[in-house]
């Protein structure tokens, strides 16, 4: 038997993650985090949203009994992305200087960074775009 991931259920957060099976081989237990920790630690963690799961199409009944591939059960049940708006995570300039390289990591990974000033929009960072 080949197991490629392990899939988990938070009824707390009424959410589901797809953790690949490199990420749990050999262990007991793991632990996805939902926020960074205050101590600031970067290595060994494991955020939950890097591995939440999407929509998935999910098998609804047909009236006469014959299963077909129906999408998300109820069709509200899926996000709703908005491309035009682009994701970034907030951070404000203390916090930014204290913790630069694991901002400057996150960056490099593809997220972008807006980092904030007294509550206002101060600078973005984000990944630099190679040509």
């Amino acid at each position: 038997m080949e197991i490629d991931a392990v899939g988990a259920y938070c009824a707390d957060l009424d959410q589901s993650f797809l953790i690949p099976i490199e990420i749990v081989d050999g262990r007991w237990a793991i632990q996805l985090r939902l926020a960074p920790p205050r101590n600031g630690q970067r290595a060994a963690l494991h955020f939950a949203e890097k591995y939440r799961l999407g929509a998935v199409a999910q098998l609804a009944e047909r009236y006469r009994g014959t299963v077909e591939a129906g999408g998300s059960n109820p069709p509200s049940s899926t996000l709703v992305v908005t491309p035009d708006v682009p994701s970034a995570e907030e951070v404000g300039a203390h916090k930014f200087r204290n913790h630069f390289g694991y901002y400057m990591e996150r960056a490099n990974a593809g997220t972008e960074i807006l980092i904030r000033r007294r509550g206002k929009p101060y600078a973005r960072l984000g990944p630099a775009a190679l040509k």
